[in-house]
């Protein structure tokens, strides 16, 4: 199917590149919020940590996410652009973010069912049930972009193609 020439630059009405942008876009868009979140939340947490006389390895909460951020904006640029590593760039990192989010997901489950759960006065329900309906989400919405990009249509996208 030929590509059509829509007056930006670089954008085309192949089927399936709506898909490719919004992919791009939410792994950018994760990273910022990731990266801003570590560097503001996750110092402070990493820094109260430090006056409670914690271990130094706490350092490796911020670091990881701020790494983490960093790749999701690679990889969202790298789909953005249709470059040819960025498909299984952003794929290999959807699958690392997605451990420790299923991990999340199952640890405050069984909080949520521990003595210090529900019924707790101190125990936030509203906060739970927001983390349960959001991260879900989020995990499904991810695997749905791994899946796509590594389809037959997802791949043709990313084809080389000849630029003048």
């Amino acid at each position: 199917m030929p590509i059509v020439k829509t007056e930006v630059i670089g954008m085309d009405k192949k089927p399936g590149s709506t898909t490719l942008r919004i992919i791009g876009g939410f792994a950018i868009a994760i990273g910022l919020f990731i990266g801003t979140w570590f560097l503001t939340v996750g110092l402070l947490m990493t820094l109260y940590a430090f006056h409670m006389d914690k271990d130094a390895s706490v350092f490796l909460f911020p670091v990881s996410g701020v790494v983490f951020s960093v790749m999701l904006i690679t990889g969202g640029i790298g789909t953005l652009r249709r470059r040819q590593w960025a498909r299984m760039f952003l794929s290999v990192t959807a699958v690392l973010g997605l451990i420790p989010t299923i991990m999340y997901i199952v640890s405050e489950i069984v909080y949520a069912f521990s003595k210090d759960g529900f019924g707790n006065k101190f125990f936030d329900a509203g906060s739970w049930i927001g983390g349960m309906i959001f991260l879900p989400f989020v995990t499904v919405m991810v695997m749905l972009a791994i899946k796509f990009l590594n389809s037959a249509k997802g791949k043709e996208l990313f084809k080389k193609e000849d630029r003048q």
